[in-house]
């Protein structure tokens, strides 16, 4: 199993200069000779754009950069290399019948207080706004009697173990046996990037997984790429956020700029 993201940071990229581009995003799928792709993002960018893969033509596509990850393109950039393409971040929406298979609750930034939400009736079946305390207790199989978190909107929700994303997740792991398998969101930085905590499941599952991570002193997105082994009995989180700290300190240390020269 690979995790990769496609963006430095999060937020918007008005410009393109935070993100890869398709370009240097299928080296590095090619440079890990990548099999089958498997997004968690919570949406695809299909709401804003409102193109259709099979009649866009040469419209622009209307979300952020990079443009290739919109759902009007994504399948086609993976298709014509021949790498499975799987979109698996969608979170459950029982208000909403027509939206189609699969929703897997994995997605970072929505989820769904589901199937075991005993809250306010109003709220079971709506997505709400995710937090890492929400993904943690979905994900923890011992979890069976519920656990005190909060949304990102700050709602205090009691959250049980979710049995359905969490075997869909060990499902991709078994796949992760027979091919070579890439977690993809949106940060090119696992420390900043809700796939840590799918990680984290899978590791105290016993699978081991690898971040690609971008070099130490890239100059931009894209210029090259690191590998950092996620399993047990290391910490690699703490690699993760010490190689992002480091990152940050060069980055800011480049925009200082630089004194006056001093008259002589």
């Amino acid at each position: 199993l690979l995790r990769a993201g496609f963006r430095r940071c999060s937020g918007v990229d008005k410009t393109g200069e935070k993100s890869l581009s398709e370009i240097d995003y299928v080296r590095m799928l090619e440079a890990n000779t990548v099999d089958t792709v498997v997004d968690y993002r919570s949406g695809q960018g299909a709401e804003s754009c409102k193109l259709k893969p099979k009649n866009r033509g040469n419209a622009e596509c209307g979300i952020s950069h990079p443009k290739w990850a919109c759902a009007c393109s994504i399948e086609r950039v993976h298709s014509a290399r021949g790498i499975e393409y799987l979109y698996y971040g969608r979170p459950i929406d029982s208000r909403r019948l027509d939206r189609g298979p699969p929703e897997t609750n994995l997605g970072g930034s929505q989820v769904t207080l589901a199937p075991d939400y005993k809250g306010d009736p109003s709220d079971r079946g709506r997505p709400w706004k995710n937090s890492g305390s929400i993904r943690r207790a979905m994900l923890d199989p011992l979890n069976s009697g519920g656990r005190a978190c909060t949304t990102g909107g700050g709602k205090p929700v009691t959250v049980f173990h979710d049995r359905r994303a969490f075997e869909h997740l060990m499902a991709i792991a078994e796949l992760g046996r027979t091919k070579r398998v890439l977690l993809l969101c949106v940060e090119d930085e696992l420390a900043s990037c809700h796939v840590s905590d799918l990680v984290d499941a899978l590791v105290k599952a016993g699978h081991v997984a690898t971040a690609v991570e971008p070099l130490l002193d890239n100059s931009r997105p894209g210029a090259g790429w690191t590998e950092c082994p996620c399993s047990r009995g290391t910490d690699w989180r703490g690699v993760l956020q010490g190689q992002r700290d480091a990152r940050t300190a060069l980055r800011h240390a480049a925009k200082k700029p630089s004194g006056k020269a001093k008259k002589t």
